[in-house]
């Protein structure tokens, strides 16, 4: 029997971890969605796997599940201050998608300058800032989703930007 090289030991280790990784994404999909739903305020909306979200009632009453359809990681997300659209940031696809709050909830995706958004914060007059890692930067979008100018954020680590409130 031949014995391993330290490399070879290295992509077994890391295949296995990543055949792990793919069982989990697999067993976290989300429940079903119920038909036809209206988003309500105090309604949670929960980043889940593969580009989706899961959103409950405030009492935790499952609602249904939305999805980008772009995959990855979900991360950030807000309303806008009119409520009729519910803003989300990719992070993995570098793309905001912003979903209509009437059902069936249609979406579009916005082209982030971020190359990982992950955190968007509304002001009330529909502007909106969205910020992400390892930029040190955050964009400004007007209410019709242009993009007027990014501002640069001294980055101290690798989070930049990351945090909007």
């Amino acid at each position: 029997m031949t014995a391993l090289s330290q490399a070879q030991v290295k992509w077994l280790i890391t295949g296995v971890i990543l055949g792990l990784l793919a069982v989990g994404v697999l067993l976290a999909a989300p429940p079903p969605a119920r038909a036809s739903t209206t988003w309500n305020v105090g309604d949670v909306f929960a980043g889940v796997a593969g580009g989706a979200y899961n959103v409950y009632d405030n009492s935790g009453t499952f609602k249904e599940t939305i999805s980008s359809g772009l995959g990855g990681f979900t991360t950030g997300c807000a309303f806008n201050p009119t409520l009729t659209h519910l803003y989300t940031t990719q992070f993995s696809a570098g793309q905001i998608t912003k979903f209509d709050n009437a059902s069936p909830h249609s979406s579009a995706s916005i082209a982030s300058t971020r190359p990982v958004p992950e955190s968007i914060a509304f002001r009330a007059d529909g502007s909106y800032l969205v910020g992400g890692p390892f930029g040190g930067g955050i964009d400004e979008y007007d209410a019709t989703d242009t993009l007027v100018t990014s501002y640069a954020v001294l980055a101290t680590g690798p989070t930049g930007g990351a945090r909007l409130d």
